[in-house]
C-alpha cells in the first residue's frame, strides 16, 4: 500500500527536553525535512519508559476508505514541523499526508 511501506532504518540524533542527545533508529522514510532529526550516532541510547516528541499525520485513502496515520519524531522542540501551529503537508513514500497535531516528550520513572 502506498505511503505505508517500511524502508531501511537509519540512525539519527534526537535532543531531549533536558538537553541530552539520544541516538534513535528510525525508518528512513520518516526522517522528514524540518523535523529537527540529524543523521548521525553521537548520542547514547534513550532511557527506558521514554517516548519521543513528534507530530501526527494522516492520509485518507480513497481506495480503501481508511485513514492512514503516522507519528513523525521531531528531533528538537525548535523544529519547524513541531513548532508549527498550522497543518503542514508532508510527502511520505509518494503519498501526501497532513499533520493533525503534536505530542510532547514523555519520561516515566
Amino acid at each position: 500500500m502506498s505511503g505505508n511501506r517500511l524502508g531501511p532504518k537509519v540512525r539519527v540524533d534526537y535532543v531531549s527536553d533536558s538537553g541530552k542527545t539520544y541516538n534513535l533508529r528510525v525508518d528512513s522514510d520518516l526522517v522528514i525535512s524540518n523535523s529537527g532529526l540529524v543523521l548521525g550516532s553521537t548520542g547514547g541510547p534513550p532511557p527506558k519508559r521514554w517516548r519521543p516528541r513528534g507530530v501526527f499525520a494522516q492520509f485518507p485513502d480513497p481506495d480503501t476508505n481508511r485513514i492512514n496515520r503516522k507519528f513523525l519524531i521531531c528531533g528538537t522542540t525548535a523544529a519547524a514541523l513541531y513548532a508549527s501551529d498550522t497543518p503542514a503537508t508532508i510527502t511520505i513514500d509518494g503519498v501526501v499526508f497532513t499533520t493533525t497535531g503534536r505530542k510532547g516528550e514523555k519520561q516515566s520513572f
